[in-house]
């Protein structure tokens, strides 16, 4: 248990709210600086690869318009994807972190983490990423560069998703089940 915690905890058993209240927020400091330092998980290690796939066969593509001739539409857009699946990304890894359970598919989940961004849907760093890959393929204007998008959805889809999802049932069985029968495997 961190000192911070420890610290919480004997400050409200002698009814110092107050002092319970900062050891708390010291210890929230703690984890959100320990977050920096998340594994890897391995399925998206492989982003910046296919960011400069995208990129290859965008410039590659005799069609494709000057990449940064976007309209304000299409600028708006792609931006907002890219930020939002950056977003669910790191929402993601927080909740795992605060349930816990480790972010790196290799360790066996410790919690079946149900909240934040997995009230929506249950691969949310997955969906973040192809959303991140549909942002850059929006802003390349490239028809290839989108493909790498929904070959990188079906990849995590068919070898990631699937697996987790059945380490998921093996490990929290009748709870994984009541979870997957109210949230989607994507949203």
């Amino acid at each position: 248990m961190s000192d911070a915690m420890s610290g919480a905890r004997a400050a409200a058993a002698t009814g110092h709210v107050s002092a319970a209240l900062g050891a708390r927020r010291a210890g929230l400091g703690a984890r959100l600086a320990a977050i920096g330092s998340i594994p890897a998980v391995p399925a998206l290690m492989w982003l910046l690869p296919a960011i400069a796939l995208q990129a290859t066969l965008a410039a590659a593509w005799p069609a494709s318009p000057a990449t940064f001739g976007l309209s304000i539409a299409q600028a708006l857009a792609s931006f907002a994807a890219i930020l939002g699946g950056g977003w669910l990304i790191r929402a993601a890894a927080v909740e795992l972190d605060w349930n816990a359970t480790p972010v790196c598919v290799h360790e066996p989940p410790r919690a079946l983490v149900a909240t934040g961004p997995y009230r929506f849907g249950r691969h949310p760093m997955y969906l973040g990423a192809a959303l991140l890959l549909a942002g850059t393929a929006l802003a390349l204007g490239s028809p290839p560069a989108g493909g790498v998008a929904a070959a990188y959805l079906a990849w995590l889809d068919l070898h990631h998703a699937r697996a987790e999802d059945a380490a998921l049932h093996a490990r929290f069985g009748p709870a994984w089940r009541a979870y997957a029968a109210r949230t989607r495997r994507w949203l």
